[in-house]
């Protein structure tokens, strides 16, 4: 899966003529750079959910087998309905796809 990224609009600093220009421009940028914070922040702490639950899986496949990888699995899934749902739903696309 690729995505796409893009970034803001920069403005040419030599268009700026006035003080209150540069103020506006300043706010501006200063609001999408505490956006870009917020973005990183959320996806850090979707990296590291993620880590750690794979973290979980391999020390319980190897310290109980593969029964408990799948208990666990089967754990996070129920409680994470929608993440069971969309990937039942990939999965399904994906199957109509081969089939056609």
């Amino acid at each position: 899966m690729y995505q796409t990224i893009q970034g803001s609009v920069l403005h040419n600093p030599e268009t700026i003529l006035t003080i209150e220009d540069l103020r506006r421009e300043l706010h501006r940028l200063n609001d999408i750079v505490m956006q870009q914070f917020s973005t990183i922040a959320h996806l850090n702490k979707a990296g590291h959910k993620a880590t750690m639950t794979l973290e979980t899986v391999l020390r319980s496949y190897l310290q109980e087998g593969p029964e408990a990888v799948s208990a666990h699995l089967e754990s996070y899934l129920f409680r994470n309905p929608r993440l069971r749902e969309h990937l039942e739903d990939q999965i399904e696309s994906e199957r109509r796809r081969r089939f056609h």
